[in-house]
């Protein structure tokens, strides 16, 4: 009966975190939205693209990269606290490049300090619930600060909604931060260069892998914005309250790689079917009721963008394609020591899809940069599918 309870409780916790990571960014892009004129939205959302860019830098794939090191070192509180100071120090370094570039460029002050976003990135190490098996803990906290913004979004005033939108992107990953230290017993130690140039060397092939993400996500947004930017709102939009829905749906995500590093889970055929069943469901679910819901975000919420409501279900496949690479990619294939072989995958879609993206969106507007998007999605696909296949060759007793 308590074991029930606690697993309803957990539920109840994933759901709201859910619904939370897929509201509130519509909630802010409505009083965004309403604030600037239609040319000023579209620059918003030409250097958001750009930020995301540059979020990519910042976290250099360590949310992937370093998860299966730190857990060697989860008892050994030392060399976890080092590698941890390695990470920030780094970021840190990162960062003061980017913030002094931007702030000595012409663009205008608000759009300046929309690169301030990029302190919550200097500090995002949700990897360390993640290693911990400790994620409950992150939801809660990360619940309980997101949650607080909804009655501020509704009380202040529009003109200040991009200043709340980015202390919204720097306040919670902040206090998880805080949290994380002091509930882990994690030291900062001083900084070492020897050991920061080792540990960028080390993960560089994967950080090269997945920031050639960012070219099938900003890299057709930067694009749309240089070719017609007045249709780029509508898509840019589209494309954030989708990877709002994937954002939400990586809380699955992280739970089934904490529960495949069990070498008996991973290695276990007939529980992968039953993953793969169920998370093909959730995305199939996600599409339709999204497409469903279009209209009402489209006229109800949005109605000053042209074109939303038909970009948003065209886009809408996105969501199971996504979710269903993420599990081939970032579970599978990394839980059984592949992580090579997915960032050759990522390599490979981002060439191709460098090929030929400028072409279709030049040639079909927006059109051409949905198409691009669903082309890169599903490569991505299949490559891990076809990966996955070869890595897990299963025979009749299960092993490989």
């Amino acid at each position: 009966m308590k074991k029930t309870l606690i697993e309803n409780k957990e539920k109840i916790i994933i759901v709201f975190c859910y619904v939370i990571n897929f509201l509130i960014p519509i909630l802010f892009f409505k009083e965004i939205s309403s604030k600037l004129l239609p040319d000023e939205l579209g620059y918003f959302f030409f250097h958001l693209a750009i930020i995301v860019y540059l979020q990519y830098i910042i976290e250099y794939g360590f949310q992937v990269s370093i998860i299966k090191e730190l857990h060697d070192y989860i008892n050994q509180s030392d060399l976890f606290s080092k590698e941890i100071s390695n990470i920030l120090f780094f970021r840190l370094f990162i960062f003061l490049i980017i913030i002094i570039y931007v702030f000595n460029t012409e663009i205008n002050n608000e759009l300046k300090s929309l690169y301030l976003i990029l302190i919550g990135n200097v500090f995002s190490f949700q990897f360390i619930y993640q290693v911990h098996n400790k994620l409950k803990d992150f939801y809660i906290t990360s619940l309980i600060t997101k949650m607080a913004f909804i009655p501020l979004i509704f009380s202040i005033n529009s003109k200040h909604a991009i200043l709340l939108y980015i202390l919204f992107n720097i306040i919670p990953n902040l206090i998880i931060f805080i949290y994380s230290k002091v509930k882990f017993n994690i030291k900062i130690f001083s900084i070492n260069i020897k050991d920061i140039i080792k540990l960028i060397k080390n993960k560089f092939s994967f950080f090269i892998s997945n920031i050639s993400i960012t070219l099938y996500t900003s890299f057709y947004q930067l694009l749309l914005g240089i070719f017609n930017p007045i249709l780029l709102p509508a898509y840019a939009l589209s494309d954030k309250l989708i990877r709002s829905i994937v954002a939400g749906n990586y809380i699955f995500i992280q739970m089934l790689q904490v529960n495949y590093m069990n070498k008996s889970n991973l290695y276990n055929k007939k529980k992968r079917i039953k993953t793969i069943s169920i998370i093909f469901t959730l995305g199939i679910m996600e599409s339709i009721s999204l497409s469903i819901f279009s209209y009402f975000i489209s006229y109800y919420l949005f109605s000053d963008i042209n074109g939303l409501f038909y970009i948003l279900v065209l886009m809408s496949i996105l969501i199971t394609i996504i979710i269903l690479s993420n599990l081939f990619g970032m579970v599978f294939l990394t839980c059984s020591s592949n992580v090579p072989t997915l960032s050759k995958i990522f390599l490979f879609s981002a060439f191709f899809s460098v090929i030929y993206s400028p072409v279709l969106i030049y040639l079909f507007n927006i059109y051409g940069a949905i198409i691009s998007a669903i082309i890169s999605e599903s490569l991505v696909l299949v490559l891990c599918y076809l990966s996955y296949r070869k890595i897990f060759s299963i025979n009749k007793n299960g092993t490989i």
